[in-house]
């Protein structure tokens, strides 16, 4: 129960510093959050992986290059926190299943 928690405090933080510091640089530059998402957060495990390569692919659905100019030293480090936290929780998941969801009743 506690890494559940721990992962979810990871997972708030890691998501909304980075997110709105590049979208609030983005925005003074003259773009933005891309239109396409409205309150999905589809944008925030496109951005993590985009600041985890480090390198912006031929063909974007969002400013690549602005998320990698606006990101700060401490986006990475909650990028891959984040990326961590996600694998770690899939896995507990996937145990967990298997464990105890698996019985016959």
């Amino acid at each position: 129960m506690a890494s559940l928690v721990l992962g979810y405090q990871s997972y708030w933080v890691s998501s909304t510093l980075p997110v709105r510091h590049i979208e609030r640089e983005m925005k003074k530059d003259g773009g933005g959050a891309p239109e396409w998402d409205k309150g999905i957060g589809i944008r925030l495990s496109m951005y993590v992986m985009t600041i985890i390569r480090n390198k912006v692919n031929a063909v974007t659905l969002f400013d690549e290059q602005a998320v990698l100019n606006h990101t700060r030293k401490v986006d990475r480090y909650l990028a891959v926190s984040l990326q961590i936290t996600t694998i770690i929780l899939f896995l507990l998941g996937f145990l967990g299943y298997f464990i105890f969801g698996n019985t016959p009743h």
